[in-house]
Formats: C-alpha cells, sequence, structure tokens
C-alpha cells in the first residue's frame, strides 16, 4: 500500500521528542517523532510495540510525505521531499518486525488523529493537503511523479492505481471529499 500528504504548516517544531500520529487505524499508526533535527519514523502495531527509524530529517511546513508497504518484503520506505523544487529522498527503509505485522485493523483510517503509546502519543500538530491513498506500492517513477512540482494529481500515471484522493485543502471543515469516491465518513 502507499499513503501520502502535502504539509500546510506545522506546530512547533521544538526537539520535545512527541510521537506525533500523521495516521492511524485502530492502534496500528505511523508517527514522526518531534526531535528538532531527527524527526524519527516511528510505527506501532497495538499501541505498545514500536517500531521505528532515525532519519536526521526534519520536514519543513511544506513538505511532501510518502509511506510505500511491500507486503512480501516487509518493507515500510518513508519518503521525505520538497513540492516546490521536486526534489526528494528516502529517508527510512524499515523492516517491520512480526510483532507489528499482526495487529488488528480498525474501521477507520484517520490522519492525524493521537494514537496512545507506552511512551506517548499526541495528534498531528500541523496542517495536510492532498491525500492519496492506494492499495498498491507506489515504485521508481510513480514516486518520482507524486515529488514533481505543482498540486493535480489527477493526471498522473498513478491516479486511476489510487483508492482515494483527497484534496483537503479546498473543502470546508469538516467536509472532506474523496475524489475517487471510496472514502466515507
Amino acid at each position: 500500500w502507499s499513503i501520502g500528504v502535502t504539509l500546510v504548516g506545522l506546530g512547533p517544531t521544538t526537539g520535545d521528542n512527541k510521537m506525533m500520529t500523521l495516521f492511524s487505524n485502530g492502534n496500528n499508526a505511523i508517527f514522526l517523532r518531534r526531535g528538532g533535527t531527527n524527526w524519527g519514523m516511528y510505527v506501532t502495531g497495538d499501541a505498545n510495540l514500536q517500531h521505528g527509524a532515525n532519519t536526521w530529517y526534519a520536514p519543513n511546513a511544506t513538505s511532501r510525505l510518502l509511506f510505500t508497504y511491500d507486503a512480501t518484503s516487509y518493507r515500510l520506505k518513508y519518503y521525505l521531499g520538497d513540492p516546490a523544487s521536486g526534489t526528494y529522498a528516502m529517508r527510512a527503509n524499515l523492516l517491520v518486525n512480526s510483532n507489528t505485522r499482526v495487529n488488528q485493523v480498525g474501521t477507520s483510517l484517520c490522519v492525524g488523529k493521537a494514537v496512545s503509546t507506552n511512551i506517548g502519543g499526541i495528534a498531528w500538530d500541523g496542517g495536510v493537503n492532498n491525500l492519496i491513498i492506494s492499495d498498491q506500492t507506489l515504485v521508481g517513477p510513480q514516486v518520482d511523479e507524486f515529488f514533481q512540482t505543482g498540486e493535480d494529481f489527477t493526471t498522473h500515471e498513478y491516479y486511476p492505481d489510487l483508492t482515494s484522493y483527497a484534496r483537503l485543502g479546498e473543502d470546508t471543515y469538516p467536509a472532506v471529499v474523496d475524489s475517487k469516491g471510496n472514502a466515507t465518513g
């Protein structure tokens, strides 16, 4: 699977090491640890098991983030890029351990909703835009295209492979529209 967003604003970037929940489903979550220059990427399977990678790179208020997971290799990759220049780099390539892979999923995918862990967990502090979700792992040219400048994701080669695409920034809260029509609620 793949999930990505473009940041629109970012809360305090102090090195308080808070686990900011970016995506969650039940007690499964992807976090970025707010740590000054080292915003490590962490995952949890049951709100107690954490597995992560120090990245030594911090997102900025306009960064683009992409997470891809390959269920055959158990690899979760984290890409961080700058949509103004179209540049990006893979910042983590994590082998997800077996304890984290076997957890129950919930009924809703949440963006920014806090998931508490045994080391803390807070809601995402900042805005997000252009949410893409796919049940396929984006690779190679698809990743390149995701990080291109501009925001017209509907013209991208991988757009037909997306299960959901929500522009987010164009709607009045709490209305969120999935242009693919699959995400409800």
